[in-house]
């Protein structure tokens, strides 16, 4: 499961169906990005 944590940003917004932003995107120190899937 690590790999997907590290994926980009691009690549997380296409993978949570392009309806991602940066801004909604936290990286926190563990380098894991957390994002809220706000609609």
């Amino acid at each position: 499961m690590k790999e997907i944590l590290e994926l980009t940003d691009t690549e997380l917004d296409t993978v949570i169906g392009g309806q991602g932003d940066v801004s909604t995107c936290a990286a926190t120190p563990d380098g894991v990005c957390v994002c809220s899937a706000t609609v």
